[in-house]
């Protein structure tokens, strides 16, 4: 692949917003749970810190499926959308953007559905994670570059931030779990961005290459 043609093929940069916003998104989410609904399930309903602890560690269970979930994306092809990461990104953001929107309600109202909702949640962000990780791969290796990887860092430390600074606020005090909802539409705009995304080839042979037995 010659220079010019290699240029093409970076142009689009709409992968790099999918990636900040991911990382964004997950920055807000790890702030909000670890942080804010511990110390509320806490004070509201005098929840015992190691069951919130256990509570907050199982609904990360899915992370665990990231190994599974590669060659299931490279064994699975959706045609309807097109390429191998695009139809896993929008899939993966339509489900982490819908199941991010109850959290914002009251879970000491419905404690098992929240948790449920809590798990979905967080597998449809593995799906958009792993999709996500790999273009920062193939970034690097391409461009010989760590921009990707210098933007999902950035998404998530300004994630974290700016829930961090809201926390503070009298908003916060009395609505906190708007936060939630507030993280779920912006996790929408990766689906929008999903659709424009333009799936680099060598993209489908890193992820044969990374996940083939």
């Amino acid at each position: 692949m010659d220079i010019m043609e290699n240029k093409s093929t970076i142009k689009n940069h709409h992968y790099k917003l999918i990636i900040f916003i991911t990382y964004f998104v997950q920055g807000c989410v790890s702030y909000l749970i670890f942080f804010i609904l511990s110390l509320y399930l806490n004070v509201t309903i005098d929840l015992d810190p190691v069951i919130i602890g256990l509570y907050a560690g199982a609904t990360f269970i899915p992370y665990t499926l990231k190994i599974f979930i590669g060659p299931l994306m490279d064994k699975i092809k959706i045609p309807i959308i097109g390429g191998r990461l695009k139809p896993y990104i929008i899939i993966g953001g339509v489900i982490n953007a819908i199941f991010l929107i109850p959290l914002g309600l009251d879970p000491t109202s419905f404690l098992i559905i929240y948790f449920f909702c809590w798990m979905i949640q967080n597998i449809g962000y593995v799906f958009l994670d792993v999709a996500v990780d790999i273009l920062i791969i193939n970034d690097k290796r391409n461009r010989n570059t760590t921009t990707s990887s210098i933007i999902s860092i950035l998404g998530l430390t300004l994630g974290q931030t700016l829930i961090g600074i809201l926390s503070t606020t009298p908003l916060f005090d009395k609505y906190m779990f708007y936060g939630f909802f507030m993280v779920g539409m912006i996790s929408l705009t990766v689906v929008f961005f999903g659709f424009f995304f333009k799936e680099k080839e060598e993209c489908q042979d890193l992820l044969q290459a990374l996940f083939k037995k």
